[in-house]
C-alpha cells in the first residue's frame, strides 16, 4: 500500500511493477492483492492500454489507512533520534543523503 501511495496519483500500478518495487514473488503479490482487496484496502481495473493486465490501485479507505500508518512511522522515526543534538541530527542527515544518492534507482 505505501508503494501504492508513493507512486503519487491515482495511486496505480500493475502487479508487475508493484512486484519488482518490494521485491517478492509473483504468487505472494496475487495472494496480497487478493487480501486486499478483499478488504476493500485496493481495487483492481483493467489497464486502458491492455484489458488483460489488471492495475491495483488505492481505495479512499486504503489511502486514509496507509497515511495514518505513515504519520505513525514518522512520528516514531523523528521520536528516535530526540537522544541526538541538533547537531547530530543534522550530520545524520547529510549521512543519509549521501547513502541515498549512492542506491542504484
Amino acid at each position: 500500500m505505501a508503494t501504492l501511495r508513493r507512486s503519487g496519483k491515482p495511486y496505480e500500478f500493475t502487479p508487475k511493477e508493484l512486484m519488482m518495487s518490494v521485491l517478492i514473488t509473483s504468487g505472494a503479490m496475487t495472494a496480497l492483492l487478493n487480501r486486499l482487496t478483499k478488504l476493500d484496502l485496493i481495487y483492481r481495473a483493467a489497464d486502458s492500454s491492455d484489458g488483460r493486465i489488471k492495475r491495483a490501485g488505492l481505495t479512499k479507505k486504503g489511502l486514509e489507512i496507509i497515511d495514518k500508518a505513515i504519520e505513525i512511522r514518522f512520528n516514531e522515526a523523528s521520536t528516535s533520534i530526540e537522544v541526538l543534538s541538533s547537531s547530530e541530527q543534522d550530520q545524520l542527515s547529510e549521512l543519509l543523503k549521501k547513502l541515498m544518492a549512492s542506491l542504484p534507482t
